[in-house]
């Protein structure tokens, strides 16, 4: 049984465009033994939630979850996904997650952030990548919005993609404290940065 709370967190289109992927891949955060949060357009692609979504721990089998809740208005990009397979054992944790939000503008805050994104994938598998980096509270005011300047950036592909596609819906964790959600990374920035959105702001909108 797993202790990791970082999990897989996958969607399949009933109908895709030529130029997409039936299936959609992205990263999520166990809160509780069936409950994931996750970036919405991981499992909400269109604005509407897939039928057919997927979740795996860092070992384990595909299971069978449902969208339960989403928001994807605007920058506000954060849908929470339940596990309903009958086979998922839940895990257990010492502790609760335990939420945060900045506190100070003063730049450079650590933070790290557990995903499955695209360059460290193989046939085999979509494996696990912690990113470290520094927030900088300052930056994306307007938007409110929280960038993650990453120490050490995977490179672009040779076509332009980032190999950061799948770390959307990863947690930002600062001293331990879950503080926001990865949704983008922008291409300006060359995959130095991923945006993620503060989760107070989410929390404060209910």
């Amino acid at each position: 049984m797993t202790t990791d709370r970082p999990v897989e967190v996958y969607g399949k289109r009933v109908d895709p465009a030529p130029e997409e992927r039936a299936w959609t891949c992205g990263s999520g955060y166990l809160l509780s033994g069936r409950l994931v949060l996750t970036a919405a357009h991981v499992v909400c692609p269109d604005d509407e939630p897939l039928t057919d979504v997927r979740v795996r721990a860092e070992s384990g089998e595909l299971a069978t979850a449902r969208v339960v809740w989403q928001r994807y208005d605007g920058d506000v990009d954060v849908a929470l996904v339940e596990i309903t397979d009958g086979v998922w054992r839940e895990p257990r944790w010492r502790q609760p997650v335990r939420w945060g939000r900045l506190v100070t503008g003063r730049p450079r805050q650590r933070c790290d952030a557990t995903g499955f994104p695209e360059v460290v994938a193989t046939p085999q598998r979509r494996d696990s990548h912690r990113a470290t980096g520094r927030i900088n509270p300052g930056s994306l005011a307007k938007a409110g919005l929280h960038p993650v300047e990453v120490d050490d950036p995977p490179s672009r592909y040779s076509d332009g993609e980032s190999g950061w596609a799948g770390m959307s819906g990863a947690a930002v964790l600062v001293e331990g404290l879950l503080v926001a959600v990865v949704t983008t990374d922008p291409a300006g920035f060359d995959s130095r940065r991923l945006v993620t959105l503060p989760i107070a702001r989410v929390v404060d909108a209910r």
